[in-house]
């Protein structure tokens, strides 16, 4: 009981509360705008990111490489990058604020898109009801 109330804020209630929104950060888009198919190699993406990142999420940030050989150790993730890079579909450099803009502008494109189709697809409908 050396630190009382501060031992549990510091080693629990703090952790629980600032750390899953940190990693919902950074997992968000481990599979977002990923092909939605069982091959490993584009239904994953890995996010090239500081090595503090890296550190501190035990290499997940080379998330299709754990997916495609999940028997890895974390610390070879980075030598199957190195061997299976070329071959990834979702490969993001800059870090995950980069990624977490282009899956978002990746999203709003799609939506707009779906909202455009749907538009016309309803403004046809409407134009075939009065020509009957």
């Amino acid at each position: 009981a050396a630190l009382g109330w501060r031992s549990l804020l510091l080693t629990w209630l703090l952790p629980a509360y600032l750390g899953p929104p940190l990693l919902y950060f950074v997992q968000m888009h481990e599979h977002a705008a990923c092909a939605l198919d069982p091959d490993g190699l584009s239904n994953t993406r890995t996010t090239l990111t500081s090595p503090l990142i890296n550190f501190v999420m035990w290499n997940m940030s080379y998330h299709a490489e754990h997916h495609l050989y999940t028997i890895l150790p974390f610390h070879a993730l980075p030598r199957a990058h190195a061997l299976l890079k070329q071959n990834l579909v979702n490969l993001s450099e800059g870090g995950h604020l980069s990624v977490h803009r282009q899956v978002l502008g990746s999203w709003i494109r799609e939506q707009h898109d779906a909202i455009v189709k749907a538009a016309k697809s309803g403004a046809a409908g409407k134009e075939n009801e009065k020509s009957d």
